[in-house]
């Protein structure tokens, strides 16, 4: 798991370099419960969508480390 999130964690600058210095590269992209927000969203809009996003579910990774590391 820690390798995903440092995988993430390296990748993040140039996701914000892109967003910010070219704007939403695809549009129709599918696969999210937003897309239909995706195709007029701004490069501030998507900055933070992704932060929220990486936030919601960091918080749902640390739940389940302390549920495991419990041994409920």
């Amino acid at each position: 798991m820690h390798t995903a999130l440092d995988d993430v964690v390296a990748r993040l600058p140039v996701w914000v370099e892109v967003v910010v210095t070219d704007g939403v590269r695809d549009r129709a992209a599918v696969g999210s419960s937003r897309a239909a927000a995706f195709a007029t969203a701004t490069p501030e809009w998507v900055l933070g969508y992704l932060v929220r996003e990486l936030g919601q579910h960091l918080g749902q990774l640390e739940i389940t480390r302390d549920v495991v590391a419990s041994g409920l």
